[in-house]
């Protein structure tokens, strides 16, 4: 896709001894993002070939699609085409994809499944350390989804993960998403709680 990622991985073979024939494993190219005189390089194709046949065959590609921070060499979000299982295989024959949005520091604030299903990742902004997780969120009453993801159809669980660290982002307490139990004939709600504490010098 670019000839320009010098250095950067290409092609990966294996061959049985000196004389043997050499078997293409995986083939890789890249796209490239410029700002100024600075470019980075990041994977637009992932083949993997899944026949030993002589030169590599049966091949199953993976693609990685961008989007950037403005003049920034910072991606903002990335998709992942997966390669088509077909029904022969138990496959859907289609190429599932899924999605990451990231904030300006590289973390992963939101990321879409195979199933449209979303989640979310709140950080500390000082130690870098998680402070909530949201999984099957529901983007009624949690704002901040990338343009055009929604929950879908059947989801919206919005199951809430809350995390508490010391100064050097090392997690404490984890209180996990709110279920309900029967405790002598009521319903209540509870949380699983899980506290950490580190022997320090």
């Amino acid at each position: 896709f670019t000839t320009g990622a010098v250095g950067y991985l290409k092609t990966r073979k294996v061959k049985k001894g000196q004389l043997g024939t050499a078997i293409k494993l995986q083939e890789l190219t890249y796209t490239a993002r410029t700002i100024g005189e600075n470019t980075v390089y990041v994977v637009h194709e992932d083949t993997v070939y899944q026949s030993a046949a002589s030169g590599g065959s049966d091949p199953a590609t993976t693609e990685y699609t961008y989007e950037w921070f403005a003049d920034s060499l910072q991606m903002q979000q990335r998709e992942t085409i997966l390669p088509v299982v077909p029904e022969s295989q138990n496959g859907s024959g289609v190429a599932n994809t899924r999605a990451e949005a990231f904030d300006s520091y590289g973390r992963v604030t939101w990321t879409k499944d195979e199933r449209g299903f979303l989640s979310h990742s709140v950080y500390d902004m000082v130690t870098g350390a998680t402070v909530q997780s949201i999984q099957d969120v529901d983007t009624s009453i949690v704002s901040g989804a990338p343009a055009g993801w929604i929950t879908p159809t059947g989801g919206g669980l919005n199951l809430v993960t809350d995390y508490e660290s010391d100064d050097l982002g090392r997690t404490t307490q984890v209180l996990g998403p709110t279920h309900e139990i029967d405790l002598s004939g009521t319903a209540t709600p509870i949380r699983r709680a899980i506290w950490t504490v580190y022997k320090d010098d």
